[in-house]
């Protein structure tokens, strides 16, 4: 026994409801961010990379919402099937696939930025 009581099973999966909605209001305060430049600046709204950035963020809190209300409403026994790491392990695709693509973006000398920013040419 472990958890205050609870069987390790049982633990585990209320721990991983509790990660999974504390993530989805971290996604919901980043995607405000996210939605202020996108609608604060007509430059953002032109790139391509923001574009594909939204969409792929919304599909990971939609997945993740899924996966979210899965364990919240099935039953313990239903929340140890391979379903909740099934919809992870894609949403944790999606997210490196994200990054990969970004790689290159940001500080690269061949797009006419430095690694100093302004006060550091004082």
């Amino acid at each position: 026994m472990s958890c205050f009581g609870e069987p390790p099973k049982v633990c585990g999966a209320t721990g991983s409801t509790w990660l999974l909605g504390s993530g989805l209001v971290m996604a919901a305060l980043a995607a405000v961010m996210g939605l202020i430049d996108m609608l604060g600046d007509a430059q953002v709204r032109n790139l391509s990379d923001a574009w594909m950035h939204a969409a792929g963020n919304i599909t990971v809190v939609v997945i993740e919402l899924y996966n979210w209300y899965f364990a919240l409403h099935a039953g313990v026994a239903r929340r140890s099937c391979q379903t909740g790491l099934v919809l992870s392990l894609i949403v944790v695709l999606i997210l490196l696939f994200m990054g990969l693509e970004r790689l290159g973006d940001g500080v690269s000398p061949s797009r006419g930025c430095s690694r100093h920013t302004p006060l550091d040419r004082r």
